[in-house]
């Protein structure tokens, strides 16, 4: 969660390949003030994922919900754009 609504293109996710690819399907939400504004469901992230949303939104919270993996997921990096 934000302290503040700020403008977002998209995301990227880097997936910790030490100990190999584990991410199958993930699910990225975007909310302004607890309203969904965009949700986008992803398969693998791998060393990296850009994920662009459809045209830039103010978004307040953002959500990564990993929902298949082959072992314990590791996130190495989410950055914003």
């Amino acid at each position: 969660m934000l302290k503040s609504p700020v403008p977002f293109n998209g995301v990227i996710l880097s997936e910790q390949l030490k100990y190999g690819q584990k991410i199958a399907s993930a699910t990225i939400s975007f909310s302004l003030h607890g309203e969904l504004v965009h949700q986008e469901t992803i398969t693998t992230v791998g060393s990296q994922r850009i994920l662009t949303l459809p045209k830039p939104m103010q978004v307040s919270e953002v959500t990564i919900v990993v929902n298949e993996s082959k072992g314990m997921p590791l996130l190495k990096r989410a950055k914003a754009f």
